[in-house]
């Protein structure tokens, strides 16, 4: 089983939690894993940057998505992938092999 399947609590959208009080969640054990829906993929570096690895974080949202995984985020649920899963894998793919010639190509093409 995945580590992020065993998360005690998943918020949805974090836009309302300071990044500050996201890491005492973490750090007392309260959530592991979080949906970022909000849009803004600088709160996915934020995150990762203030809670390293002890925290799994997916972007949910569908207009910024290769910002979000270029920025480190664990992976992406949203609307896209659902509806063009092989578009968004090969997204999903070049981000995380940080090859940002082929993100843009894929995002292109979505």
């Amino acid at each position: 089983m995945r580590p992020f399947l065993r998360a005690k609590v998943i918020f949805f959208n974090l836009s309302f939690i300071m990044i500050v009080r996201a890491k005492e969640l973490v750090d007392d054990g309260t959530i592991q894993c979080i949906k970022a829906a909000h849009g803004d993929p600088n709160r996915v570096h934020e995150l990762n940057y203030h809670c390293k690895d002890d925290l799994t974080v997916f972007y949910g949202h569908d207009y910024a998505a290769m910002e979000g995984l270029l920025a480190g985020e664990d992976g992406w649920l949203s609307g896209f992938p659902a509806v063009l899963p092989k578009q968004c894998r090969r997204l999903q793919n070049a981000c995380f092999a940080k090859d940002v010639d082929a993100a843009i190509a894929a995002q292109n093409n979505i």
